[in-house]
Formats: C-alpha cells, structure tokens, sequence
C-alpha cells in the first residue's frame, strides 16, 4: 500500500499480497567477492485467480561490510553476472 508520497509502506509484502501461497526457494549461492548471487526459484499462486507461477530467477546482492546495501532479480544467471561486472 502505498502513502501519500507515492512510497511503498512495505515493499516486500506489498509484491505477494496477491497470492495465498508463495515461497522461493534458494538452489545455489555463489560467492563473487563483494556480491553474492542467489539462484532462487519463486512458487505460488494467485488467490483470486488460482493462476499458479514456477520461476527461477538470479539474485545479486551487494555486500558492504557484511551486510546487503541492494539487491537485484535479474532474469538469467549471465545477466546478473554482468550487473556484477562480470562474465560467464
């Protein structure tokens, strides 16, 4: 939901508000020095439509003295590779 400038009072929540089952799934973690990426696999379902989602998505994380500054869903593993400035 959103304030009245226009924020998101809690982003997270607000992205799986639509469905009555949802959960990721992490199936590989890779160390990239001050990054790490998270091969991660979303699940659910629409709770008014019944529609079901089965993704896999690369997460990148950004790390700053051991704790995530951003993070990042890129569609495929290259292209989380190049957000880091790196190559398959």
């Amino acid at each position: 939901m959103s304030d009245v400038t226009g924020e998101r009072e809690n982003p997270a929540r607000d992205l799986f508000e639509g469905f009555d089952q949802f959960r990721a799934e992490p199936l590989a973690y890779e160390d990239l020095g001050d990054a790490v990426l998270v091969t991660v696999r979303y699940v659910g379902r629409g709770e008014s439509t019944g529609l079901e989602i089965d993704q896999t998505f690369a997460s990148l994380y950004r790390l700053r003295d051991g704790k995530t500054v951003s993070m990042r869903d890129c569609s495929t593993r290259a292209e989380a590779l190049e957000a880091a400035g790196l190559r398959e």
